[in-house]
């Protein structure tokens, strides 16, 4: 698990350009945009919607914006999968844990 969120985010670094005016950058087949102007606003729902054992590449496109999430969980049935980020300083996957302790 630490591991796919750990590779989503080294794709979004490596991979993070900037992006021609292109309604589907990449030749993404889905994509996540804050602003309602893509296929979801979240990442969870775009990787709910990668299509299960499918031996095509799946390339999910982030468009620019602060994405605070909770945990994202990629199944194991969710196979090649590619994130892609509009920004590399403008596209960030935010997760933040808080424990609150009750006396």
């Amino acid at each position: 698990m630490r591991s796919n969120i750990l590779l989503l985010f080294i794709l979004i670094s490596w991979l993070g350009m900037n992006s021609n005016a292109q309604s589907r950058p990449y030749n993404a087949d889905i994509i996540v945009a804050l602003d309602g102007s893509g296929d979801f606003i979240k990442i969870q729902d775009a990787i709910n919607a990668v299509p299960s054992n499918s031996d095509r590449r799946t390339i999910i496109y982030l468009k620019r914006g602060l994405y605070n999430t909770e945990k994202l969980i990629i199944p194991a049935d969710k196979k090649n999968v590619t994130f892609i980020g509009e920004s590399r300083d403008e596209t960030i996957i935010s997760y933040h844990i808080t424990t609150v302790l009750v006396d």
